[in-house]
């Protein structure tokens, strides 16, 4: 092969588009998200979460997520709008995703964010009037829901059903 044109053939594959390679190869795995708990860390949730407690009296818990077949993405971060989940029972909701970047870490095969906090609607825990008016079962079942969109338009989407400790 002339020089010029191996010069050039490593040059046009040295400026390949990093998210171009993470999209084909997204494509070749089923796109699915699992939740789970950390705030450093993809823990599997096996028991109640543990509420953390804010100096300005709002309660959050950490929300982790495993993927497989969703692009991490340019710079690594997955946030809001690609990122909505919350916290509800029924048509309650009672928590929400911050809108605080994370980085997500890994490939298209397998990747994880942590870190991510499901603020809570503390009202619904502490007035009992609030609670009755929007219909909130303090005993009930509670299910964290998330759906992620990665850079190529992937998407999945997950719940689970969660218990809180008070």
């Amino acid at each position: 092969m002339p020089r010029p044109l191996l010069i050039l053939l490593v040059a046009l594959t040295a400026c390949e588009d990093p998210l171009e390679s993470q999209c084909a190869l997204a494509e070749t795995v089923d796109a699915r998200v699992l939740v789970g708990t950390g705030e450093d860390a993809f823990t599997a949730i096996d028991g109640p979460l543990d509420r953390q407690f804010g100096a300005q009296g709002g309660s959050h818990v950490w929300i982790a997520l495993q993927t497989e077949g969703l692009a991490p993405g340019k710079g690594n971060a997955v946030a809001p709008p690609a990122l909505e989940g919350g916290l509800h029972q029924g048509d309650v909701e009672l928590g929400w995703m911050s809108a605080i970047w994370k980085p997500m870490r890994g490939t298209s095969e397998s990747a994880e964010v942590a870190g991510l906090e499901l603020r809570l609607d503390d009202t619904a825990w502490w007035d009992d009037t609030y609670a009755a008016e929007v219909g909130f079962d303090r005993d009930g079942p509670l299910t964290v829901s998330v759906n992620l969109v990665d850079a190529c338009q992937n998407e999945a989407f997950a719940e689970i059903d969660v218990e809180l400790n008070q």
